[in-house]
């Protein structure tokens, strides 16, 4: 029996130096403290055993929910067998079980004897009722404390950035002032279609008298729309239920390998501005060109014209070179809706997004010029029409006027040819004869 209890005493001083062990469920959080010794034989000549745990480990900001001490009993014992259990000083019963049966035992409702902020607790299990030459073997002994974090201070989010963006993918970096878990929602609008949860990458170090470290996270999102505007959201929660999120951000995908991020990545080039546009209506085509102020003295190689029709991914849609500061989209669609966006492009550097110009193919806005041609069109197959119509009087009433002399005319030489027809003659030359 000595030699069983040495091996066991032994054993135990080196198990209690092993890790404890941490679990939670619905921010209610469980840690395990192995006892100091871990096992031990009662019997009539050690009758009782005192065991201590180390709380150091147990965090400061926590409110204790349960407590209680866990065993196992080797094998059963002869007699009428009672463990008890008591604080390491006093009398007190904390709790009474039977030693009778092996198996699986514990003291539930320990926690009025805790006290947390202390970095170590001892109690004492005491047997009675064992026979002669008989003993208890227990092992296994352990703490068990249930509590919950007293934390109202939700994350903070220090900083993010996507990085190595092609056109069906992107990497979405950000730091925490704690190690906590989240999500990331994206989309191509901000009501966000999709989720994705992240992966811590490394802890990172701070120069701040509060906090000298962060925990840096990142994600990999996939299956992305060339030339597309996605929106994104970083929202992480604590272990106490305390959210944090961003505002909306956003970035664009590579199109035709071209960088294409707006309003992420650092650029020299300043934005190009005054962007315009006239629609025009040229042999029942439409035309839209667009205009904007050249970037003057920064070396512009490029401008890129970026194009969405309707709700069509916004795509790179043509290219002029930096001395030209106007385009001509002549492949437009009545009752269609365009949105353009111009950037300037130097060696591998593109300018941040210009403001979007957006233009519906009716003929309502075509431009003020167009119109008045259109205008001038008309008036001039109105006045052909008038001027025709007006020859056309004139020349009527010309050949009628010709017309009603000529038949005027023959109508009186008939009448010279026929004087015996007419009495007035006839009258004449009878006053005639007789004079």
């Amino acid at each position: 029996m000595r030699r069983f209890f040495t091996i066991t005493f032994l054993t135990v001083l080196l198990a209690g130096f092993l890790p404890v062990s941490y679990s939670h469920a619905e921010n209610t959080f469980t840690q395990v403290f192995n006892a100091v010794p871990y096992a031990v034989s009662l019997s009539n000549n050690l009758d009782n055993i005192t065991f201590n745990y180390d709380l150091t480990s147990l965090r400061e900001d926590i409110e204790l929910v349960a407590a209680e001490i866990r065993f196992s009993q080797i094998d059963d014992s002869e007699g009428d067998v009672i463990l008890k259990l008591y604080p390491q000083f006093g009398d007190t019963i904390i709790g009474a079980i039977s030693g009778v049966n092996s198996g699986e035992k514990k003291y539930s409702f320990i926690e009025d004897y805790l006290d947390i902020e202390d970095d170590s607790v001892s109690f004492k299990i005491a047997v009675e009722g064992i026979e002669e030459d008989s003993s208890v073997k227990i092992d296994d002994m352990r703490l068990v404390i249930s509590y919950k974090i007293i934390d109202e201070e939700a994350p903070e989010i220090l900083d993010s950035i996507v990085e190595d963006i092609t056109e069906d993918s992107a990497i979405i970096k950000w730091t925490l002032s704690e190690d906590v878990g989240g999500v990331v929602r994206y989309g191509k609008t901000s009501n966000y279609t999709k989720n994705q949860s992240f992966e811590e990458v490394e802890v990172v170090g701070l120069e701040d008298e509060e906090k000298t470290e962060a925990y840096s996270y990142s994600t990999l999102l996939l299956n992305l729309s060339p030339g597309t505007t996605y929106h994104y959201q970083i929202i992480v929660e604590d272990e106490s239920g305390n959210v944090s999120k961003t505002q909306d951000m956003s970035f664009i995908t590579e199109f035709d390998g071209l960088p294409g991020v707006l309003g992420v990545e650092e650029s020299e080039l300043p934005k190009v501005t005054n962007v315009r546009g006239e629609l025009f209506l040229n042999d029942e085509n439409y035309e839209f060109e667009i205009s904007w102020d050249l970037l003057s003295g920064e070396g512009v190689e490029k401008y890129y014209i970026y194009r969405q029709k309707n709700a069509e991914p916004i795509e790179k849609y043509a290219e002029v070179d930096g001395e030209t500061s106007s385009y001509t989209d002549m492949d437009l669609e009545k009752y269609a809706e365009y949105t353009y966006i111009i950037r300037a492009n130097k060696d591998i550097e593109l300018s941040p997004k210009s403001d979007q110009l957006k233009v519906k193919v009716v003929d309502e806005n075509l431009s003020t010029d167009e119109t008045t041609r259109k205008y001038i069109d008309v008036a001039k197959v109105v006045g052909f029409v008038m001027a025709v119509t007006i020859f056309v009087l004139i020349i009527g009433y010309f050949f009628g006027k010709r017309a009603l002399r000529f038949f005027k005319e023959v109508f009186t030489l008939e009448k010279k040819k026929n004087p015996l027809k007419d009495p007035d003659f006839i009258k004449k030359e009878f006053d005639k004869s007789n004079d």
